[in-house]
């Protein structure tokens, strides 16, 4: 029985999470062999049985449903459970009646509750959430475990027991308010057992929001062979600079009426000679 319960808890959580110790495993093996468990692990399931994923983008808190029902046949006070989220979730320590520790590449809590489950009660935390990591990139699971008072006073307290379940034998408690249980109609599994699974969907982030380019800048024309070039760019001033030029620029010799003189020579030799080669173009295709 335990070798098949660590394979099932190796395929869901990977080479990360280890599985449960026999020790901590035998009181709950016990209720599972003899039939029903006193507590079972609930989660939010589809109409086929399986459970059904919440989903969230990387950083993003979200609300995963872990829940339990009460199969012992009598009012069960004082229960507590084991929490465990892999590499792609954060753990966020909020809650004062949970003692939270670190193992290899997981975060954990043991968390019990003052709450009265009424026998046949089914269960939820609506206040718990897990923090999608800035790099998770695929979807990650959350295990978590259900036992008796009767199982945590026999393991010294969640304090006790969360330091056994640390890397580094310490454990902390949250600094907000309790973790609370309340009535949730929620689905038993085919087969309920002490131990649940819940999973976590990450989907992409967002699209960044890209900021308009600004308008190009006109680009001004160049102009065409044998029209005057400007002295000038298209934002001087009309006013002709004075002889000698400014800074700059080349001086500028002689009078405006030289200047418009020597224009009328130049266009008068381009009209000249475009006029001899059409004229030569004439003659070649008449002979």
């Amino acid at each position: 029985m335990g070798m098949t319960m660590t394979a099932r808890l190796r395929a869901p959580l990977g080479l990360g999470l280890a599985a449960l110790s026999a020790a901590a495993l035998a009181p709950a093996t016990a209720a599972a062999a003899a039939g029903v468990p006193p507590l079972s692990a609930l989660t939010d399931r589809d109409g086929t049985g399986a459970t059904r994923p919440v989903a969230g983008r990387p950083g993003e808190l979200v609300a995963p449903v872990l829940g339990v029902a009460n199969l012992s046949g009598a009012p069960v006070k004082g229960a507590a459970v084991q929490i465990r989220v892999i590499e792609g979730l954060d753990l966020p320590r909020t809650f004062a009646n949970c003692q939270y520790f670190v193992d290899s590449n997981l975060e954990g809590a043991w968390c019990q509750f003052d709450e009265e489950l009424a026998a046949g009660g089914t269960y939820a935390m609506p206040d718990f959430r897990v923090a999608v990591a800035p790099d998770a990139i695929r979807a990650d699971s959350i295990v978590f475990r259900w036992v008796t008072p009767e199982q945590v006073a026999a393991g010294g307290g969640i304090e006790a027991l969360a330091k056994r379940d640390s890397r580094t034998d310490e454990s902390a408690a949250g600094t907000q308010g309790p973790l609370r249980l309340e009535p949730r109609q929620l689905p038993l599994p085919a087969a309920p057992h002490p131990i649940g699974f819940a999973s976590v969907r990450v989907t992409a982030p967002s699209p960044t929001q890209t900021t308009p380019a600004p308008p190009a800048t006109a680009t001004p024309v160049p102009p065409t062979e044998g029209s005057p070039q400007p002295s000038a760019p298209p934002t001087a001033a009309a006013t002709p600079p004075a002889d000698g030029g400014g800074a700059g620029e080349l001086p500028v010799t002689g009078s405006a009426t030289t200047t418009a003189a020597g224009l009328g020579i130049v266009l008068l030799i381009t009209g000249g000679v475009g006029y001899l080669v059409a004229r030569r173009r004439r003659i070649r295709f008449q002979s």
